[in-house]
């Protein structure tokens, strides 16, 4: 399910969401803050001519305080306070007199370490602490004379692993990163971990775009950022300094989709989630061994895929539905939980889509390929791992081809073979060759095909099939190719009570 501008949602541009304690989404996006209830959205923004607004429209980040009340980060217009209950709002912005107040008016990352200290990241001002009873921010900025400051004061992204360190991404928006720190609060010091070009155990890229903690102690990390290219996602081992690299790979259909992460998310189940930047939503799921990464990604031609492929943000909310913020597509949200219908179509102007809306019949192969009878399009196989229909029809200049497009059965023998009933006989398809094998009826010869109608085929279960036709039902034997015909006989109760066998 879609909802975008046309269900009241301020912008398209979703690039931060936070489920409150009353079960509210909160979307923060470049035109405003919107609060949803499941029905309709509320929408805050900014009032020139009131303090008690939103101080800008473009929001970044959002953090829910344990009173309920909500911290917005915005694009140029500092960090905002705001108490749902008593609408009213309090403004932090940078003031160049003034040490102890907010370090940029771009607030890119929000996170609070649990320690009564609100963390502040800036795209050029570096990082701040928020000290809630003082009011007052403390500054951390990179220092080219201290190698032990903070690596850039371009910050993209927080996080707080199990063992209380704050980790803190650089990078972003514009301005390449310098890596990944770890900062050691008792002695105001972070330590580095960057790419190395000599090293393809380092971290794949300097522009940080996410990090997510894992239980073991190892964290998620992923690079790229808005307008700069990244180099993937890495499964990073503070212990050892050392990375695993999970990066696009082409001729891999199971590779990440895109090396440009933009956000990670680990889900209730354990699975992890990677947004992308033009490369949809990846899924990994929680397992040992070979990475294999599930794609969704945008198609024009299903309502009910993904509505971007730029992927800014994502939430589980407490009923386990997936929520994903994209640029331009608004907002996706899936359940799980609820089997939804895809729906396949023809398309003219795609080659690649259903050949034809009137579906005969349905046949799984063994290797999971679906092929399709159309009523007056031919047969269609369809691969699950591209998505794309491949078309046989009939063609007069193909003496090897079908002869008929109205295909009412498809069986797949021991063999593999692949064998269609249609409107002008049985067809066998070589699927090495392509070519076509036609069985149809000859009046001088009674062992040949009862009926040119062919609605039905089944196995027998010894390697010859069972024919129902519009004539009768025949016993086809491919080996011998001959057919052994049942026919209703008036004089004989016991024959075949009708020659119409369509099931």
């Amino acid at each position: 399910e879609r909802l975008g501008l046309e269900d009241g949602l301020s912008q398209n541009a979703v690039l931060a969401m936070l489920q409150d304690r009353h079960g509210f989404l909160w979307f923060g996006t470049q035109d405003g803050l919107n609060r949803y209830d499941g029905y309709t959205f509320v929408v805050y923004k900014n009032d020139p001519d009131d303090s008690n607004s939103l101080s800008l429209n473009s929001v970044l980040a959002l953090h829910e305080d344990d009173d309920g009340t909500l911290w917005i980060g915005t694009w140029g217009g500092g960090l905002n306070h705001f108490d749902p209950q008593s609408n009213l709002w309090l403004r932090y912005r940078h003031d160049e007199a003034d040490p102890a107040s907010l370090c940029g008016d771009t607030v890119t990352a929000l996170l609070d370490d649990g320690a009564g200290t609100l963390w502040v990241g800036t795209n050029e001002g570096g990082l701040c602490a928020f000290d809630r009873e003082s009011r007052t921010f403390t500054p951390y900025r990179h220092d080219s004379a201290d190698s032990s400051s903070i690596a850039s004061n371009a910050i993209s992204v927080l996080a707080l692993d199990g063992d209380g360190s704050l980790w803190v991404g650089t990078g972003g928006f514009g301005i390449p990163g310098a890596g990944l720190d770890r900062f050691d609060p008792q002695r105001g010091e972070f330590r580095h971990f960057r790419h190395d070009v000599l090293d393809d155990k380092s971290l794949s890229n300097n522009t940080i775009s996410a990090v997510l903690p894992n239980a073991d102690g190892t964290l998620w990390v992923g690079t790229g950022g808005f307008s700069l290219s990244g180099a993937g996602l890495n499964h990073f081992d503070p212990a050892t300094g050392s990375a695993v690299r999970y990066q696009h790979d082409p001729a891999d259909p199971a590779s990440l989709a895109s090396d440009d992460v933009i956000d990670l998310y680990r889900d209730s189940a354990g699975d992890l989630w990677i947004g992308t930047w033009g490369g949809g939503v990846d899924r990994l799921p929680k397992q040992e061994g070979t990475a294999s990464f599930v794609h969704h990604r945008h198609d024009a031609y299903r309502p009910t895929s993904l509505s971007a492929d730029i992927v800014w943000s994502m939430l589980e909310d407490r009923s386990g539905v997936f929520w994903f913020g994209t640029i331009n597509g608004g907002i996706s949200k899936i359940n799980p939980q609820v089997q939804r219908f895809g729906l396949y179509r023809n398309h003219p102007e795609n080659a690649h889509s259903l050949g034809f809306d009137v579906v005969g019949a349905f046949h799984e192969d063994r290797a999971g390929g679906i092929w399709i009878g159309l009523w007056g399009g031919g047969l269609d196989y369809f691969d699950r791992a591209t998505g794309e229909f491949t078309h046989y029809r009939s063609d007069a200049a193909a003496p090897d081809g079908l002869t008929n497009d109205t295909i009412s059965a498809v069986h797949e023998d021991e063999a593999g073979h692949i064998w269609i009933g249609s409107f002008d006989g049985l067809f066998r398809l070589d699927r090495a060759t392509g070519e076509f094998t036609h069985y149809t009826n000859d009046p001088l010869d009674p062992n040949s095909l009862v009926n040119d109608s062919v609605y039905r085929i089944a196995p027998a279960g010894d390697g010859r099939l069972w024919l129902g036709t519009l004539g009768g039902l025949d016993l086809f034997d491919p080996a011998a190719g001959t057919f052994t015909h049942f026919l209703h006989d008036d004089a004989d109760p016991a024959s075949l009570p009708d020659n119409q066998v369509t099931a």
